[in-house]
C-alpha cells in the first residue's frame, strides 16, 4: 500500500513539474491565438468557396425479358448478387471521359477567366469582360495564363507587354494563335485567362463529380458537382445529362434503323422467293399443259347446267 501510495505523489508531482514548466510562457499562448485566427482569416479571405450541385435522373428499363414471378425472382437474385446491373452500367457511363470532354466542349470550358478582387481570386463564368477564341495553343500556353489589361474600348495589353492590341484582331506570339473579343459589361479592368487542354480539363473535372445510386432498389441515379461557380456546376450537370440523354437517343434510332434494314432485307429475300415459287409453279403448269383450274371447274359447271 505505501508502494502505491509513493507513485501516486510521484505522477502528481511530475504533472504539476510539467504544468509550471508550460505556464511560464503564458505570453505565448495569445500570441499563437492571434496568428491562427490571422491565418484562418487569411485562409478564407483568399479561398473560394465549393458549391456542391445535386440533380437526379430515372433510368428506365426498355428491355425487360421475363415477367410475373419468374422475373421477380430473377430481380430479386440480381440484387442479391450485386445490384441492378442496367444502372451500373448507366452510373460507368455517366463518369466516362468522353461525355466529359464533350461537356468542355459544349460550354466553352477549354477557356477560364478569373480576377483579383482584394485577396481573392473569384471566377468571371458568363461574366468575362472579354473572350478569348483560341485557334492554336503551344504547351506554353497551357502552362502559363494570359494576364490581360484592358487599356479602353478597344485596345488592351498582354501580360504587361508594350504592344497594344484591338479586339477581333488575330493575335500570333508564345501562347499561340488567338482572338479576344469583348464580353459582358463589367468593371473589372485586369483579366486572368487560362487556357485548358480538353482532355485534362475532362481528368480534373471528373473528379468533381459524384454519381451514385441513392437506394440500391430504385433505379435513380443521383449526381453532384463541386464548383466555386454556382452557374458553371448547373449547367455542367444540365450539359451532361443533355449528351447522355442524346446518346441514348443514338444508340436507340441506330438500333431501330439497323432492325428496319434487315426487316427489309429479309422482306426482299422472301419476296424474291416467293417470285421464284410462282415461276416454277407456271414453268410447271405449262409443261404439263394445265391451265387455271378454278376457271376450268366453273367453265365445266355451266356446261353441266
Amino acid at each position: 500500500m505505501s508502494q502505491e501510495f509513493r507513485e501516486e505523489e510521484e505522477e502528481i508531482f511530475d504533472l504539476n513539474t510539467y504544468a509550471r514548466r508550460y505556464i511560464r510562457y503564458w505570453y505565448l499562448f495569445p500570441i499563437f491565438i492571434a496568428i491562427s485566427l490571422i491565418a484562418a482569416v487569411f485562409y478564407l479571405k483568399t479561398t473560394q468557396p465549393v458549391y456542391s450541385t445535386k440533380t437526379s435522373i430515372l433510368i428506365k428499363d426498355q428491355k425487360k425479358g421475363l415477367g410475373g414471378a419468374q422475373g421477380d425472382i430473377l430481380a430479386e437474385l440480381g440484387g442479391q448478387l450485386g445490384g441492378n446491373k442496367l444502372v451500373e452500367n448507366e452510373l460507368e457511363i455517366l463518369k466516362s471521359q468522353t461525355f466529359m470532354e464533350q461537356v468542355v466542349q459544349g460550354l466553352g470550358l477549354e477557356v477560364g477567366y478569373t480576377a483579383k478582387q482584394g485577396l481573392s481570386t473569384v471566377s468571371l463564368y458568363k461574366e468575362s469582360p472579354v473572350t478569348v477564341k483560341p485557334e492554336v495553343i503551344s504547351e506554353f500556353g497551357y502552362e502559363e495564363p494570359l494576364i490581360l489589361d484592358l487599356v479602353d474600348d478597344k485596345h488592351f495589353v498582354i501580360n504587361d507587354g508594350p504592344d497594344q492590341y484591338t479586339y477581333g484582331q488575330r493575335i500570333q506570339n508564345e501562347w499561340g494563335t488567338f482572338a479576344v473579343y469583348k464580353g459582358k459589361v463589367s468593371d473589372e479592368k485586369t483579366i486572368e485567362v487560362k487556357l485548358f487542354d480538353n482532355r485534362v480539363l475532362a481528368e480534373s473535372m471528373l473528379k468533381n463529380l459524384t454519381v451514385q445510386q441513392p437506394n440500391i432498389k430504385s433505379t435513380v441515379i443521383e449526381l453532384t458537382y463541386e464548383d466555386v461557380s454556382i452557374q458553371r456546376g448547373k449547367d455542367v450537370l444540365n450539359k451532361l445529362l443533355d449528351i447522355y440523354v442524346q446518346s441514348s437517343l443514338n444508340d436507340k434510332n441506330s438500333e431501330a434503323t439497323n432492325t428496319l434494314k434487315f426487316i427489309e432485307t429479309r422482306l426482299g429475300l422472301i419476296t424474291g422467293e416467293l417470285s421464284d415459287v410462282e415461276k416454277d409453279v407456271e414453268v410447271y403448269k405449262t409443261s404439263k399443259g394445265l391451265t387455271d383450274i378454278s376457271a376450268e371447274s366453273r367453265l365445266f359447271l355451266e356446261n353441266i347446267k
